[in-house]
């Protein structure tokens, strides 16, 4: 988590960033690894309330995959 919040710090994100060392979560959600090689990039935006409200998973084109999550982030913040 500490790198987490370092890489976030870093870019200026001002939303809480997680991570899934162990690959708990990614079992849970069934996020498959391309290839079956390396890490997989998947990006959830959850409310506070715990719903999802959008999910990008894009391994080759992060800066779209930024852009899309954060225009979610945005669109659920209160007014």
């Amino acid at each position: 988590m500490e790198r987490s919040k370092s890489f976030g710090d870093s870019i200026g994100i001002p939303y809480e960033l997680g991570s899934d060392a162990s690959g708990d979560i990614r079992r849970l959600y069934d996020v498959q690894r391309i290839f079956g090689l390396g890490t997989s990039r998947v990006t959830y935006v959850i409310d506070a309330e715990g719903m999802i409200r959008g999910a990008f998973h894009n391994e080759f084109q992060m800066a779209s995959h930024v852009r899309n999550a954060l225009r979610t982030l945005e669109s659920i913040q209160p007014q």
